[in-house]
C-alpha cells in the first residue's frame, strides 16, 4: 500500500473518531470491509427465487464512497485473488444483479475465464422489427383458375337465364365496442322459394351470394312469420328492435362459449370432444323494407 494511502486511511480514522463531526460525502456506516453473499445464476422452486451459494464472505473496501461501481471492482479483485488458486476448475460464473433499462439488453455472456476478472456487460438499446406484410401477389400466387367442363364452355357462348335474386342490406354488429354499424353492406343473395325449417318467429331459407366476402358458402335467411309480426308490433317493438336484441344475445353466447373453448385448450381436457361454438350473425334489411 503507498504512503499516499496510508496516510488517507488515517485522516479518516481521524475524523471518524471525532463525535459529532462528519466530513461532507463521507458515512458513518462506511467500513474497511463489506459483506458479499454468492447467490446462484438460476431460480429454483416453486417460488423462484435465488439460493445462496455458500457462507457469507468478508470483501476488502479500500473506496471512500459506497457506490456501485466501487463495490464491483472490490468484488473483482477479491473473488480474482480466489479463482486463481484454484485449479480444478476453469470457469467460474459471477454474476451482478443491478436495474436496467427494460430496452436495453446484454451484449456479452456471463461467463469469464478464470484468469481474468469479469467485464461489465455492455448495453444497447434494441426494437423490435415490424413484421412484415404479405403482398397480395403472393397470395394470388396459391390461387389457381376455375375447371370448365365442355358444357359450361358452351353454355358461356349463350345468353344465360336470369335468375331471382334479392338485394339485402347488412348491419353488423361490433360486440367489443358494443355498437351497430351504420353504413350497411349491401350483398345480393339467391333465396331459394321453400323454407327448411319453422320456428315460432321466423322461416329458413337456404342462399348463396356472388357477392365479394359472401360467395364461398351457403347462408341461411331468417324472415319473420307473418303471425310473429303481429306479435312484436303488440308489445310495442319493431322488426328492426327485435332482431338487433336477437343478434346481440348471440353474441353474448358466442363470447360464453369462446371462452369455454380457450378453458378447454390451456388446461388440455379432452374428454368431452370439441368445445359448441357459433357462427357469424348479421341483421339484413331488403329494399322492401322487410328484416
Amino acid at each position: 500500500m503507498s504512503d499516499w494511502r496510508q496516510f488517507k486511511i488515517k485522516q479518516r480514522e481521524k475524523r471518524m473518531a471525532k463525535p459529532g463531526k462528519k466530513g461532507k460525502g463521507e458515512s458513518k456506516d462506511l467500513k474497511d470491509e463489506i459483506i458479499v453473499q454468492r447467490m446462484s445464476s438460476e431460480v429454483t422452486g416453486k417460488q423462484q427465487k435465488y439460493t445462496r451459494i455458500g457462507p457469507q464472505e468478508f470483501v476488502p473496501f479500500e473506496h471512500d464512497e459506497l457506490t456501485f461501481e466501487n463495490i464491483v471492482e472490490s468484488c473483482q479483485k477479491y473473488f480474482a485473488k480466489h479463482i486463481e488458486k484454484r485449479h480444478d476448475i476453469k470457469v467460474f460464473y459471477v454474476r451482478f444483479v443491478k436495474p436496467e433499462a427494460p430496452n436495453e439488453i446484454d451484449e456479452e455472456a456471463d461467463d469469464h475465464e478464470s484468469t481474468q476478472p469479469p467485464k461489465k456487460a455492455k448495453r444497447r438499446a434494441m426494437s423490435l422489427p415490424s413484421p412484415k406484410k404479405s403482398s397480395s401477389k403472393h397470395d394470388n400466387s396459391s390461387k389457381y383458375p376455375k375447371s370448365l367442363s365442355v358444357k359450361d364452355m358452351l353454355h358461356l357462348g349463350k345468353a344465360l337465364p336470369k335468375k331471382e335474386s334479392t338485394i339485402i342490406s347488412i348491419f353488423q354488429f361490433n360486440f367489443k365496442h358494443m355498437r351497430w354499424s351504420s353504413v350497411p353492406i349491401k350483398a345480393e343473395f339467391m333465396i331459394e322459394e321453400l323454407p327448411f325449417a319453422t320456428g315460432g318467429f321466423r322461416e329458413a331459407f337456404k342462399a348463396t351470394s356472388i357477392t365479394a366476402g359472401f360467395e364461398e358458402t351457403t347462408w341461411v335467411v331468417k324472415k319473420y312469420l307473418t303471425t310473429a309480426v303481429d306479435v312484436i308490433r303488440e308489445t310495442n317493438e319493431t322488426e328492426q328492435t327485435h332482431a338487433q336484441k336477437s343478434v346481440q344475445m348471440h353474441y353474448l353466447a358466442k363470447n360464453f362459449a369462446s371462452q369455454l373453448n380457450e378453458k378447454i385448450v390451456k388446461d388440455g381436457i379432452t374428454d368431452f370432444g370439441e368445445a359448441f361454438s357459433y357462427k357469424k350473425v348479421f341483421m339484413g334489411k331488403t329494399d322492401d323494407g322487410e328484416y
